[in-house]
């Protein structure tokens, strides 16, 4: 008995450490929105970007640092590590790509 109920106690918070409430995989949202932050990276072979963004409110994600697709990849020519930028995202079957990326000076 004392198992079964430790089992009971330890269930949903195991679930709740594996999931934050507030992170990306416990929200799904759809639909696009805007971000800024610092370009990390260029990966002109895979199309992708790396990105240390602010928080984008609208998804629920804290500051953090990622990669995206881009939908025009003639745009990471434009790009170099360092440069400040606003982007637009837009969420796919495969995930967020970039569907907008401009310079902030």
């Amino acid at each position: 008995m004392v198992a079964v109920t430790w089992g009971l106690l330890l269930g949903p918070s195991v679930r709740a450490q594996s999931t934050p409430a507030g992170s990306p995989a416990a929200q799904a949202p759809s639909g696009s929105a805007t971000g800024t932050g610092i370009v990390k990276g260029v990966d002109k072979a895979a199309g992708k970007v790396k990105v240390a963004h602010d928080p984008i409110k609208s998804l629920n994600w804290p500051k953090m640092t990622m990669s995206f697709p881009v939908k025009d990849p003639a745009v990471l020519d434009q790009l170099k590590e360092g440069q400040q930028v606003r982007f637009e995202i837009e969420k796919t079957a495969s995930g967020y790509v970039i569907t907008k990326i401009t310079l902030l000076e």
